[in-house]
């Protein structure tokens, strides 16, 4: 969070081979600035390395989806999307489904993840964080 408090869209993304983006978009939060844009990216065509941006959370609906590059989704079948072709090809990968992929580890690792929050459910903020979503979710009901 410290890295993006000044706003994007972010040269320095470019400077990287792959991106990942696996963030949780809150939909009440207010509109911010994208990590990366179509003009930023055109603009530095010729001096980026960036070639495939993955986006597991695939949240092209909502409004402050921080890679507007792209709004479809892939598919197992058809795994990337071509953002820009030349000179050097820029993929998306946006399968919403992604972890369904290797169950396994995603099983793992998502288990490694929460055995220390299950430990200390009664201090953990992350239980009171997921109880608020819920109840804002049940309110909407």
């Amino acid at each position: 969070m410290a890295e993006t408090a000044k706003g994007g869209p972010f040269k320095e993304i470019l400077d990287n081979d792959i991106l990942i983006n696996c963030i949780y978009l809150n939909p009440k939060a207010p509109k911010s600035p994208p990590f990366i844009s179509l003009p930023l990216i055109e603009k530095h065509q010729n001096e980026r390395k960036l070639s495939v941006i993955s986006d597991v959370s695939c949240d092209t609906n909502n409004p402050n989806n921080p890679l507007p590059v792209y709004n479809s989704l892939t598919t197992f079948e058809k795994p990337t999307l071509t953002i820009f072709d030349k000179p050097l090809p820029l993929e998306v990968i946006a399968i919403d489904h992604l972890p369904s992929l290797v169950p396994r580890e995603s099983s793992k690792d998502f288990t490694d993840q929460m055995i220390d929050h299950l430990i200390a459910f009664d201090e953990s903020p992350v239980w009171q964080r997921a109880l608020d979503v819920f109840n804002e979710k049940v309110a909407t009901v």
